[in-house]
């Protein structure tokens, strides 16, 4: 086990992970910055054994493979194919899992696969996410947002669970000016306000090349605002909100 209680400065200048826990290793950083210039590198990374059997938790009998950051965060992934967060192998990588007021900061996609867990929450209006968010093979992505947090969608985009707490938080799809994408969400939580912006025509005239998409296969009861955002060949950008509200799965 390591554990940081100041802050973590890592700058990579050849192919890298900032941190990577594998097997039994469990990593507890407090504070923790990252950038890296280098292509295929990976920030954090938690991968227990492919066979969870063969290391197990003395306590849990389960195998563990962890990281786990409890103070502010930044992530800056610069180079080609690389990837901010993973979890994979059934590993566990969790970003302010006590749900604080914390500064999380990440610029570089977010992978789950192969029944890895990724827990992230950006907890204040200086937390911004940039970031493709994919699972995979039986990956978990639980992302919660609150008071203020923004994250910018690139890509095609699903996660398991949205948690919403706190008001003014924004999910904006309309990041990749050129681009329409979809968000998947399996399960939206909470009862606070979140704004979607969205590329869209109302008209109806191009919905296939014209608009994102934003699925919510199931939601608590609680209140949501959209914001859809008209094509730029009409000039004039205008705004349409809709509430949505008491939604239910």
């Amino acid at each position: 086990m390591f554990s940081g209680n100041g802050q973590n400065e890592i700058k990579a200048t050849n192919r890298s992970y900032g941190i990577r826990a594998l097997a039994h290793a469990v990593v507890n950083s407090n504070n923790l910055s990252i950038i890296s210039f280098v292509p295929d590198s990976i920030g954090l990374s938690a991968e227990a054994l492919k066979d969870k059997h063969e290391v197990l938790d003395w306590d849990t009998g389960e195998a563990v493979a962890k990281i786990n950051v409890a103070g502010d965060v930044s992530i800056d992934m610069k180079g080609e194919s690389s990837l901010a967060l993973h979890a994979g192998n059934n590993g566990f990588l969790n970003i302010n899992e006590a749900d604080s007021s914390r500064n999380i900061q990440v610029q570089g996609d977010i992978l789950a696969e192969d029944g890895g867990t990724i827990n992230l929450n950006a907890r204040s209006v200086m937390s911004k996410l940039i970031s493709n968010i994919q699972t995979a093979d039986g990956g978990v992505v639980n992302l919660g947002l609150g008071d203020g947090a923004s994250w910018s969608v690139k890509g095609n985009s699903h996660v398991t669970t949205l948690t919403v707490s706190g008001d003014d938080s924004h999910v904006y799809l309309t990041h990749e000016s050129d681009k329409r994408n979809t968000l998947v969400i399996d399960k939206l939580k909470g009862d606070s306000q979140i704004t979607f912006v969205l590329h869209t025509d109302l008209s109806g005239k191009d919905a296939a090349n014209s608009n994102d998409k934003v699925i919510i296969k199931s939601a608590d009861s609680g209140s949501m605002l959209f914001t859809f955002l008209l094509p730029e060949m009409l000039k004039t950008v205008q705004k349409a909100a809709i509430w949505f509200t008491h939604l239910t799965g």
